[in-house]
């Protein structure tokens, strides 16, 4: 008898613009619906198809709806894991009131997890004290359908942000101020 599992994305609690991030499209959404099952939270009967399944995945779950479909996928007795592919805590969105409920939601779905799953091996020592904490490194398929071309000129170089963090540019300042050293008829969009 095959575990079913259901693969959840998406951190938005609005039913009329559900919306998810670049990663989380390439480390759940694709593999989920390879392996089978795979939803959006807002998206219509996401919560329903996902309980069908008898191991819900839920990925980065910080709002209310997911720690809600964790709570419940718990009372009726399915697994529940949980994966991460950065440190919530370190988000520092600007917003405090949006970070509150942002930290209750992931706190309630800690709560409710089986197992976490980290993308990166600097993670695991985060999540473990809220129980077994397991590696499961994101993979970008580049298959036959993959078609590189050159970049157009002048290049661009692109920095994603929905503009409520305070924190994470730092983390690639170097490399970019490098990128736009070397190549000074790029441009950078924010």
């Amino acid at each position: 008898n095959m575990v079913k599992v259901c693969f959840i994305t998406g951190q938005e609690d609005s039913i009329d613009v559900p919306a998810d991030t670049p990663e989380a499209f390439w480390r759940v959404y694709l593999p989920g619906k390879a392996l089978g099952e795979a939803v959006i939270l807002g998206h219509r009967k996401a919560i329903d198809r996902a309980l069908k399944a008898d191991v819900v995945w839920i990925y980065e779950p910080t709002c209310s709806a997911a720690a809600s479909l964790a709570d419940v996928a718990r009372q009726m007795g399915k697994k529940v894991i949980v994966d991460f592919s950065e440190d919530p805590w370190r988000r520092a969105e600007a917003d405090r009131a949006y970070m509150s409920i942002r930290m209750d939601g992931l706190e309630r779905a800690l709560d409710k997890a089986d197992a976490l799953v980290a993308a990166t091996p600097s993670l695991i020592p985060i999540f473990e004290e809220y129980g077994p904490t397991y590696l499961a490194e994101t993979v970008i398929p580049l298959g036959p359908e993959w078609k590189p071309v050159p970049p157009k000129n002048p290049p661009l170089l692109g920095w994603w942000s929905d503009g409520r963090q305070k924190f994470g540019f730092e983390l690639v300042a170097d490399d970019i101020r490098e990128v736009l050293t070397r190549r000074p008829d790029t441009k950078m969009a924010h």
